[in-house]
Order: C-alpha cells, then structure tokens, then sequence
C-alpha cells in the first residue's frame, strides 16, 4: 500500500473514491466506459468476444484527437502520434541518426509542457463553451416570429 502512495505522490495523481452504484459521482469514468461501449458495438460482430476487440477499442480511443484536449491522448502521453499499422511506411524510420541523449530529452520535455499548456487552454476554452450553453425551462416565455 505505500509503494503505491508513493507512486501517486511522485506522478501528481489524486486518488478520488466515489459511492458504489451511483453513476454520476464518476461521471469522466462513465463517459469514457460508455465511448468504449461504442466503439465496442461497432467492431464486434458476436457480442461474446468483446474482450478480443477491448485492446483495438481503446487504442482507437487513444489515438484519436479529443475535441476537449485539442489533443490524442497517446500523443499527451508520449509526446508523438500514434503509429497506425496502415499508416506506417517501412521505409520512414531506416536511416542513421546521431542524437545527443541530453539534448533529446530536454526539447522532448520542452514540448510535452508546450502540449500540456496548449491542452489546458483547449480544456479551459471547452469548459467556457458548455457554461455559456443556454438552458431553458418550462416557464420560460418564447414568443414566437413570423
């Protein structure tokens, strides 16, 4: 159990717990779970052998772009895109290359704090779009135009 604190210390994770059998209390995990189920339904051809497509699923999810985060989120991850095995060119990678180690990793950290930066301004203009959402009710007066 302490090793796993100390994990969620060093990686900036908060541990929430939610009530059992209360939907909305997770809602992001919910979403998610229910996005998955979609992707499910559409894959799978015998409902039986969803948990042979679970891993096509999911990395479908990750490697498309999130309107929310502007971002995949494998690339928020690894800080690249996602190699699709139809879109991979054999030839693009062969080739020699010389890299100093110190140098990669800090303009590969440099860029994962510009990605993370961009993604909270995207988060923070999605969540400004959904608060300005007009919402009616049955006493709301709507006239009518001709």
């Amino acid at each position: 159990m302490q090793h796993s604190k100390i994990l969620q210390e060093m990686s900036n994770i908060q541990l929430i717990r939610t009530k059992a059998y209360h939907l909305r209390m997770n809602g992001a995990m919910e979403r998610f779970k229910r996005t998955i189920q979609t992707v499910l339904k559409k894959i799978t051809i015998i409902p039986s052998e969803w948990d042979e497509k679970l891993p096509y699923a999911i990395f479908a999810y990750n490697s498309c772009r999130h309107e929310a985060t502007g971002e995949s989120p494998h690339f928020l991850m690894y800080g690249r895109d996602a190699r699709i095995p139809m879109k991979a060119d054999p030839e693009e990678h062969i080739g020699q290359y010389q890299v100093d180690v110190d140098d990669y990793k800090f303009r590969h950290a440099e860029q994962m704090n510009q990605a993370h930066e961009e993604t909270r301004a995207q988060r923070a203009r999605e969540r400004k779009k959904v608060l300005r959402r007009k919402t009616y009710s049955l006493q709301n007066k709507v006239s009518r135009s001709r």
